[in-house]
């Protein structure tokens, strides 16, 4: 008789520590969602838009921290920030010439014209030309010369793909502080590859599409004291997915993205 009466009182004894262990948990989980519906609030993406000048149609557009440039091909309108908005801050004309490529970094505007590349230098005042570089006295025939540009501080890479070239230079500055480009070497990709039709520049490596052959070769630049650029890597390159590419040096890594038929 008492074995018989015990068993049920402990088996009861069990069931209420198990329903009170659960309640326990499910009062603690409530708090908890509780904390969290008042705890950190994550940041959101607020997407805002100004208008950067008034032309009719716009063909190239760069941006770079508190700078942008924008051109419909026979005209460069500079725009300036630092204020808190978008301010029109120079005109350039190109009198007659056919804008191909645009590049702007820092203080630094590159602007890619048929068979010649012209480099301007804010001075914290303006913009003023600074070196023109010619694609025939570079040792080019193409009248493409300066179709895609590639720059990344004091490298330089000019793109020619009618002829499947790309050049490169580098600046380099003397005891006064004057800088020069000078030559630093000349690329061949396969004749009718179109090597040169894409650059993209990051730190000391570059990439360049050749299309049509399906390619894409990055290279890295050896220093100053050799002053060359070495293939580093090939990889293929689906053209029906598209020829643009992006390359970006940070913190040691170098990443390339380029288009793929998976999206």
């Amino acid at each position: 008789m008492s074995h018989e009466s015990t068993t049920p009182r402990g088996v009861r004894c069990v069931r209420f520590v198990a329903s009170f262990t659960t309640k326990l948990r499910t009062f603690l989980l409530l708090i908890a969602i509780a904390a969290g519906l008042h705890g950190p609030v994550f940041a959101q993406c607020v997407i805002d838009s100004e208008l950067l000048g008034a032309a009719s149609s716009t063909s190239f557009a760069v941006i770079d921290g508190n700078r942008a440039v924008s051109s419909d091909g026979s005209s460069v309108d500079l725009f300036d920030r630092t204020t808190g908005s978008w301010s029109l801050e120079q005109s350039i004309d190109l009198a007659g010439a056919t804008l191909l490529s645009m590049g702007l970094e820092g203080s630094d505007l590159m602007l890619g014209l048929s068979g010649e590349v012209r480099l301007y230098l804010h001075d914290g005042i303006s913009w003023t030309l600074d070196t023109v570089m010619d694609g025939a006295t570079s040792g080019s025939a193409d009248p493409g010369w300066g179709s895609a540009l590639g720059h990344s501080g004091d490298l330089l890479a000019v793109g020619s793909p009618d002829t499947d070239e790309t050049y490169f230079f580098t600046r380099v500055f003397d005891g006064a502080g004057v800088p020069t480009w000078i030559p630093a070497g000349v690329v061949l990709g396969t004749p009718g590859g179109g090597l040169g039709t894409e650059i993209t520049m990051g730190g000391s490596y570059v990439s360049i599409s050749a299309p049509t052959a399906g390619q894409v070769l990055t290279f890295e630049y050896q220093g100053l004291g050799l002053n060359q650029w070495l293939l580093d890597a090939t990889h293929p390159l689906v053209v029906a997915s598209g020829t643009h590419l992006s390359l970006d040096q940070t913190a040691g890594e170098t990443r390339l993205l380029l288009p793929s038929p998976l999206g």
